[in-house]
């Protein structure tokens, strides 16, 4: 019945899973930050700086050992319950307990501490810095999707206007009007628009793989996206300040915060470096108690009567012989119980250790150096990563302003490229332009067309860029 209930729960998993198969742009990057292998790595390294951080917390609370041995004497050893020699073969065994706590150590425990905190946001900072750049690769490839669908919307289009023009055509031959060869003309620009039309859909197949891949999508998971009304940006991107984006993405971004508090923890490894050089004072105690096989108890005495001895008394008539004997007593052992030997052979112990370091082949001294190293690379790295940032953000302002440069050229260039086309549909039907003519219209508006459609995707993401880095959502509407 278990495994009846647990396979039931599997099937409604898996089906409530393949029932939502349209994705809107969060829940795509919802689905890749809980899913995707770069995120999941980034968590299970702040799940290690926890489990770190915890430990040097519990690292100031005493310590206990239990311990026992058992084993087998033979030979000239040493009998452990009366601690003198016996070459009787025996088995024995020990316990002991012991625990240690540490008093003073030069503030060792607590900058560990500290060191293991700081390592730990620096962790969630990167975690936080891998779902940031997923989430702006998850919608770079949304866009890419919806460009590759207005492609094909677009190449569609093409494909139906040449086969209304070729019909046109067909019926201005019958009549005698244009000349048949004008007819080839259009069947070639036909095939030529429906194999355009072919590599549109197999782009967006490709760029679906690519969405699915961030988002680390199941393959027998359908994925289709929500289709949203995409408005062009209303901000000009001319009107940008660099420093105001600058300082909002010093505040947002966490590349910066994880290099700072790299810095924090390289600045308490040196405070841990000079405390080995330093004296440490610990508490410890302990009992200890053991078992031997040659253990013995006196078990019972006994009075025996001693052999006659010839002793001389004077009885007043001078010294006599006399025979006279002499009781003794003699003990009998038993083997003394396990219990027993364990409770008499009870040890305790309790003291303080002081350590002094005197010399330790330069390792010391090695580890402080490092450490200053380590220090001077995280200041590098706080460096590193602002000026990043701000290489970031001066070619990510540069690159929306070049993409709307782009799409009002794109946009300008289809509009003048569709005069000229309909200009030469008309000549066409007069009779004063050939299919040449018209082909060559239609070739320049498509490849205006399809440069249109690219950078107005371009321009859109490129300000989505800058949202991204001012700390505003990743929205399309």
């Amino acid at each position: 019945m278990k495994y009846a209930l647990t396979l039931l729960c599997a099937l409604l998993a898996t089906a409530a899973v393949n029932a939502q198969k349209t994705f809107d742009l969060q829940d795509c990057i919802e689905y890749a930050r809980a899913n995707n292998f770069g995120v999941k790595r980034a968590n299970i390294a702040v799940d290690r700086a926890k489990l770190n951080e915890r430990q040097a917390r519990l690292n100031r609370l005493p310590n206990a050992n239990a311990r026992t041995n058992a084993g087998l004497n033979f030979g000239r050893s040493i009998d452990p319950t009366t601690n003198t020699f016996d070459t009787e073969r025996s088995t024995f065994q020990s316990y002991s307990i012991n625990a240690g706590m540490n008093l003073f150590n030069a503030g060792f425990l607590k900058n560990t501490i500290e060191q293991s905190r700081f390592d730990l946001k620096a962790a969630e900072a990167d975690a936080d810095q891998t779902q940031n750049d997923l989430a702006l690769n998850v919608a770079q490839a949304y866009l890419q999707v919806l460009f590759s669908r207005e492609q094909i919307n677009v190449a569609r289009q093409q494909v139906t206007l040449t086969e209304t023009q070729l019909e046109r055509t067909d019926k201005l031959i019958a009549a005698g009007q244009v000349p048949r060869n004008d007819r080839f003309d259009l069947v070639a620009r036909l095939a030529q628009d429906r194999q355009q039309l072919i590599v549109a859909e197999n782009n967006l197949q490709i760029n679906l793989i690519n969405l699915r891949q961030l988002m680390q999508l199941p393959v027998d998971q359908e994925l289709d996206i929500v289709v949203p009304d995409v408005v062009l940006p209303t901000e000009d991107p001319a009107n940008i300040q660099y420093e105001q984006v600058y300082a909002k993405a010093l505040n947002t971004q966490p590349r910066v915060l994880a290099a700072e508090y790299r810095l924090e923890s390289a600045a308490y490894g040196d405070e841990l470096a000079r405390a080995s050089m330093l004296p440490s004072l610990s508490l410890f105690a302990g009992f200890n108690t053991n078992y031997s096989s040659l253990g013995r108890i006196v078990s019972n005495v006994v009075t025996v009567q001693g052999d006659p001895i010839p002793v001389s008394v004077d009885l007043g008539s001078g010294p006599q012989d006399v025979l006279i004997s002499f009781p003794s007593q003699e003990a009998e052992f038993a083997n003394q119980p396990y219990s027993d030997q364990l409770r008499d052979n009870l040890g305790y112990n309790v003291g303080i250790s002081l350590a002094v370091p005197i010399y330790s082949n330069g390792r010391n001294q090695t580890n402080i150096e490092l450490a200053r190293l380590n220090e001077a690379q995280a200041e590098f790295g706080i460096m590193e990563a602002k000026q990043q940032i701000q290489t970031e953000r001066l070619r990510a302002i540069a690159d929306a302003r070049a993409a709307k440069q782009q799409y009002e050229a794109s946009q300008a260039s289809v509009d003048a490229l569709q005069i000229a086309l309909d200009n030469t549909e008309r000549r066409l039907q007069l009779g004063a332009a050939n299919t040449i003519d018209y082909t060559l219209a239609r070739e320049q508006l498509t490849q205006a067309q399809a440069k249109l459609v690219r950078s107005k995707y371009d321009f859109i993401f490129r300000m989505k860029v800058i949202d991204f880095y001012e700390g505003r959502p990743l929205t399309i509407r």
